[in-house]
């Protein structure tokens, strides 16, 4: 009923032919174990950037993962967030 007095016209208010509904969809974001990013290679073909706060670290690290790509770098500053961090840990 709140929404409906915030958005008259809307399909919130029960009129015939008000506005439109939009379904939306959460889905689960990744985090890893420890909370902390997981910017690396895998494998040899298999590069992951893996982080809850994905939204404002994206494009920087976006940047950065095309950088290690492309000019085959290993920027130090991501060295703490290796997927080989995981490695001796039991499954």
């Amino acid at each position: 009923r709140r929404a409906a007095k915030i958005f008259p016209g809307s399909s919130l208010d029960g009129e015939e032919g008000g506005g439109t509904s939009v379904r939306a969809v959460a889905g689960r974001r990744p985090m890893p174990e420890d909370g902390l990013p997981c910017i690396g290679f895998l494998e040899e073909d298999v590069y992951v950037a893996v982080m809850h706060s994905g939204v404002t670290l994206g494009p920087l690290v976006g940047a950065m993962a095309a950088q290690e790509i492309v000019e085959d770098l290993c920027l130090e500053i991501l060295n703490n967030y290796r997927p080989e961090r995981f490695h001796d840990r039991p499954v």
